[in-house]
């Protein structure tokens, strides 16, 4: 390449590329999508079972089948415990009433979440409990104590 120009180098490049194929280019980045959606979704369904959330699925499960083995599972206090007791009781008796439950907001802070979580209760409407939940060794449990305590606030108790 000694004595050759400027121009003459930019052109003796463009001639020793291939040409411009789209067909190449989309299916590269159709490739390169597809393995980020894959990526995406691996990355939620690791957590799907893991978070706030799916703890208060469990301990609604452990309460309507009566299953104390899964809510000492899912709870911070043992199954035994009066809050524990207490709190099962209030959500069996919404439970009652209309079996759907919706959650809705999720806050969390490092090891400790709070999740709303609503009741149909049919002609009565809808009722609203806040569950605090804190997390042990990367598992989340259900606060018994201080969900009742939010729970009771409203009442003055």
């Amino acid at each position: 390449m000694v004595g050759m120009t400027a121009g003459s180098m930019v052109s003796s490049v463009i001639r020793d590329q291939s040409p411009f194929d789209p067909v190449k280019e989309n299916r590269r980045s159709i490739g390169v999508a597809a393995g980020l959606a894959l990526l995406t979704l691996a990355t939620f369904a690791s957590a799907a079972g893991r978070g706030p959330e799916s703890a208060i699925k469990k301990f609604h499960e452990a309460v309507k089948e009566n299953d104390v083995a899964a809510l000492a599972q899912v709870t911070l206090q043992p199954p035994d415990d009066p809050d524990v007791q207490r709190l099962a009781g209030v959500v069996r008796q919404l439970l009652s009433i209309e079996p759907h439950v919706e959650l809705g907001k999720v806050q969390s802070i490092r090891t400790d979440a709070v999740v709303d979580v609503t009741y149909n209760r049919g002609r009565f409407g809808r009722q609203t409990v806040r569950f605090v939940l804190s997390q042990k060794k990367q598992v989340w449990q259900v606060d018994a104590r201080e969900t009742l305590d939010l729970y009771r606030r409203p009442f003055g108790l």
